[in-house]
């Protein structure tokens, strides 16, 4: 694994970081304190979108980097698990049930099986990220394909990234990610190393974050 790469990855981990903290304020915003900031829609939801799909597309991409695969799976499933604990103690109506860590962990255990595949991971995830457009909004009664991208009627949650799309944007990153298409010099300078810190950590900012937003707005506002 070359030094170069894990600049090029590592400084789209921070940009993500940044991306995430700046709609997660936002969010917090209009949720807790009724701020007058629509999220869910234009260029906010646009946002968000692009931060999903940089921490899922970089998920793919490093999947066959990774020398194990399934202590990396336990490890973002256990982060999952913790946020769910956490957001059902805070809102047992909304909590996580299938966000982006889950999202994240399963599909690094799926990129490992399907590993023998590899030269069709980009058509495989154009088609499913086509089928997950196609099939959004559709409803089961049951919460047993929530991961596939089915969920019950009246569904509500705070984070929920299926595996229709969102694992199609997987494929796509390992597909890219084997090609090596990303490549960054050597020896980067002390400022791009000090840009890269964020993206060194990312799932323990991701798990720490929300609190600590949540507590500086409330000491702020």
């Amino acid at each position: 694994m070359s030094t170069q790469r894990i600049v090029a990855i590592d400084l789209l981990r921070t940009l993500a970081i940044i991306l995430m903290i700046v709609f997660h304020i936002a969010f917090d915003l209009q949720t807790m304190y009724g701020w007058d900031i629509d999220v869910f829609r234009g260029g906010w939801d646009v946002l968000r979108l692009l931060t999903a799909t940089i921490f899922i597309g970089i998920a793919g991409i490093t999947t066959h980097l990774t020398t194990h695969p399934y202590k990396r799976t336990l490890t973002i499933a256990a982060a999952a698990a913790l946020v769910t604990a956490a957001t059902y103690m805070w809102d047992p109506e909304t909590y996580v049930r299938f966000g982006i860590l889950h999202c994240i962990a399963l599909t690094v255990l799926l990129l490992e099986l399907l590993k023998p595949l590899r030269a069709l991971t980009v058509p495989l995830g154009i088609l499913i990220i086509v089928a997950g457009n196609l099939f959004a909004g559709t409803t089961v009664h049951t919460s047993l394909l929530l991961p596939l991208g089915f969920p019950p009627p009246f569904f509500a949650t705070l984070d929920y990234y299926p595996l229709l799309p969102w694992f199609g944007v997987a494929l796509i990153g390992y597909g890219f990610g084997f090609t090596s298409v990303i490549r960054m010099r050597n020896n980067p300078s002390p400022i791009i190393r000090l840009l890269t810190l964020p993206g060194r950590h990312t799932l323990l900012i991701y798990l720490l974050h929300q609190p600590v937003i949540i507590g500086m707005l409330s000491f702020i506002l």
